[in-house]
């Protein structure tokens, strides 16, 4: 149920067994069988630009987001409107746990 943040070129095919953050996002030992299983249900999004959201405070849970590469910034807006940065995210780091126990993100994600 994890989104990939960025992808290399079309003419690579990148996946698990290939990712050099693998160590970051899964445990050590997996079998072949078990990286086949994660990637059947892992999705490949599409790369995101300097601005773009990736998700926003409010929005619903659909799943964890993987940088691959570049980086990302999470913010939360109080109800009178000021924004304050909660952390820098870079390659190899998972967004969108915050949205997990409650169904929906507690904070906004913007790539930089």
């Amino acid at each position: 149920m994890s989104k990939a943040f960025a992808i290399p070129e079309r003419s690579y095919r990148a996946d698990c067994a290939n990712c050099p953050q693998r160590a970051l996002c899964l445990p050590p030992g997996l079998s072949g069988q078990e990286l086949s299983s994660i990637e059947a249900i892992v999705e490949h999004g599409s790369t995101r630009h300097n601005g773009d959201h990736i998700y926003r405070q409010g929005d619903g849970f659909t799943g964890l987001f993987a940088i691959r590469s570049g980086s990302a910034a999470t913010y939360q807006r109080s109800a009178k409107g000021f924004e304050q940065v909660s952390g820098f995210h870079y390659s190899g780091s998972m967004l969108g746990m915050d949205g997990i126990a409650v169904n929906r993100h507690r904070a906004s994600a913007v790539a930089l």
